[in-house]
């Protein structure tokens, strides 16, 4: 039997380099959308949630404390009112811009119970993203990310 005496190289074929870079393409294109939903909910958490809860705390924190006299009393835009300091539009975060909304007024009784209300807020120029979401369902009320 022939034997060469020449040293062999060691090394990857171009075929097998292409292959492991189709594999890294692959893995990345499903990694990175799941990346930026992560930090992007992530951010809502931490910045637009704490937010939209003190709003929420001070309108149950007013109707407490200032009830209405006779009947109900309902705040149709509390946002920027100054009885609610953090009930603020346009808060300049390091994540973003936060706005506000409420989707139903906040409602007080007479006897001081926050009866109704549902407050959103979410990234200024955000399309489809998270949002923070509190809402009069269980006293006085629940937030969470929607």
């Amino acid at each position: 039997m022939f034997r060469s005496s020449a040293p062999q190289h060691g090394g990857f074929s171009i075929i097998e380099l292409i292959v492991v870079v189709s594999i890294i393409a692959i893995l990345s294109s499903i990694a990175i959308p799941s990346y930026i939903k992560y930090t992007q909910k992530a951010n809502v958490t931490s910045y637009v949630l704490p937010l939209v809860r003190a709003c929420m705390a001070d309108i149950a924190s007013y109707c407490s404390v200032d009830s209405p006299q006779t009947s109900t009393e309902e705040y149709t835009n509390p946002v920027g009112d100054s009885r609610f300091p953090n009930c603020r539009d346009n808060i300049l975060t390091p994540a973003g811009i936060v706005r506000m909304e409420f989707l139903e007024s906040p409602k007080c009784s007479n006897n001081g119970i926050l009866l109704q209300g549902r407050l959103v807020g979410y990234f200024s120029g955000s399309s489809g993203g998270y949002r923070a979401n509190c809402q009069v369902d269980v006293r006085p009320f629940r937030c969470y990310i929607e």
